[in-house]
């Protein structure tokens, strides 16, 4: 998209009504105060014109969901489009009050707000139009009347940056003649955001308003010498009110233009190659160009930028639970029963891993042992007579990974430290029951 900027009065909406051929409302408090976004198209059919609200902010300038409305039915004939325009900028200025009151001609003693950061936008076809995409913002101010707000300056400063900031945006620059290109502080700001000069456009107006022996200063920005553009400055000349009157429409102001540059010094004692950056129709040609250029260069960048948000997308609509089943009860037994298999699967294991039984398997086995060795090894002779025997085999003992020391293999290698034999147990037994015949 083109971007017009510039400082208030510097003939921005007039440069947009020569490209466009419309004719924008002039009428105070509104023309300026909220961007006006126009999408031309060259098509083989009739001309038309829908005019649509695009509604981002509250009154109080905070976000909301955006919505877009269509503002009215499409326009077939260009004199309708001015007063169409004119009450859709109402409706934006008006955000509390409903856009079909304004559709049908109502008006205000006073909007609601000064500027806004929602916009009006046209969308035009027809024969004689080139494929153009710009917006027109309110103009930089430096200061506010009585009636203004000084929150209003940086409110069209940041509206400003919030478009010529996109890599994807075209800055035409428009300096008028008439002030001290010093003093216009749309073109520091364009270079703050456009260091190099690559996307922007520089667009001289109101020649004929240069005042004597100052045409020098301009000359000398045609021919790229003092704030060098990659894409060069170019010099119109607009019609005022009067010339269109007299005339006959935008065809007739193009005459007035050639005959300006055609017959006054110095634009017409310029070099042939200089004369190319002069008139609205060579502007238009070269617009036409470099936003082909941009939108070849930009349109892989703009795949992968796609690309990232869809994946951004994606991932969240992912992260979102399932909608409400319909059948609660189904939906309850289900979570149930995938419960008790994740479970069983955690507990038992599964092919790819371990679950809870086999990870404590090794504990289990080692804790036993530790069990098993502080029980005594129980011989059932007299100790005399224990070298004498052996202990018969044990079948119950066949499923034990350890079999109890000593039970199987004594004497062999002698009796263990903490054996216990027979009439070891009834010694013990008989200093139990002394013991407790002692207590009782």
């Amino acid at each position: 998209m083109i971007a017009v900027i510039g400082n208030q009065s510097a003939g921005k909406s007039s440069l947009i009504e020569s490209i466009s051929g419309l004719t924008l409302p002039r009428s105070a408090g509104t023309c300026t105060r909220c961007p006006t976004e126009c999408r031309l198209t060259h098509t083989e059919s009739d001309w038309t014109c829908a005019v649509n609200l695009h509604l981002n902010t509250d009154e109080r300038g905070s976000p909301i969901r955006p919505r877009v409305l269509p503002f009215g039915e499409a326009l077939t004939s260009r004199s309708e489009v001015e007063e169409r325009i004119r009450r859709a900028q109402r409706a934006i200025l008006n955000p509390r009050t409903d856009p079909e009151t304004f559709l049908r001609g109502a008006t205000v003693d006073e909007n609601e707000t000064s500027f806004s950061r929602n916009y009006v936008s046209l969308d035009i076809s027809g024969r004689d139009l080139a494929d153009l995409s710009f917006v027109d913002l309110p103009g930089l101010i430096a200061s506010v009347g009585q009636s203004g707000r000084v929150q209003d300056i940086e409110l069209v400063k940041n509206l400003v940056i919030s478009y010529i900031e996109r890599p994807s945006c075209l800055i035409l620059l428009t300096v008028a003649c008439e002030t001290d290109f010093e003093n216009q502080g749309a073109h520091h700001l364009a270079k703050q955001y456009d260091p190099e000069g690559k996307r922007t456009v520089g667009v001289l107006t109101k020649p004929d308003r240069i005042p004597h022996g100052e045409e020098e200063q301009w000359i000398k920005l045609i021919r790229n010498d003092v704030e060098p553009l990659v894409n060069n400055w170019y010099c119109v000349r607009q019609p005022g009110s009067n010339d269109l009157a007299q005339g006959s429409g935008w065809s007739w102001a193009r005459v007035l233009e050639d005959t300006f540059f055609a017959h006054t010094a110095p634009w017409c004692n310029l070099e042939d190659h200089l004369q190319s950056f002069l008139r609205t129709s060579r502007l238009i040609d070269r617009l036409s160009t470099i936003l082909a250029e941009l939108i070849s260069k930009r349109l892989p960048e703009i795949q992968d930028e796609l690309y990232k948000v869809l994946q951004h997308t994606e991932k969240d609509l992912k992260d979102l639970p399932p909608e409400p089943p319909a059948d609660p009860v189904n939906e309850a037994l289900r979570i149930i029963s995938e419960f008790l298999r994740e479970l069983s699967e955690r507990i038992e294991g599964t092919p790819e891993a371990d679950g809870l039984l086999q990870n404590i398997r090794v504990h289990t086995t080692r804790f036993k042992h530790e069990i098993r060795a502080t029980a005594p090894c129980f011989i059932p002779w007299v100790r005399n007579e224990a070298h004498q025997h052996r202990l018969p085999p044990t079948s119950f003992l066949d499923n034990e990974e350890k079999p109890l020391a000593g039970a199987n293999n004594f004497p062999v290698t002698g009796p263990p430290p903490n054996s216990i034999y027979i009439e070891e147990v009834m010694e013990r037994a008989e200093m139990s029951v002394s013991l407790l015949f002692t207590l009782f």
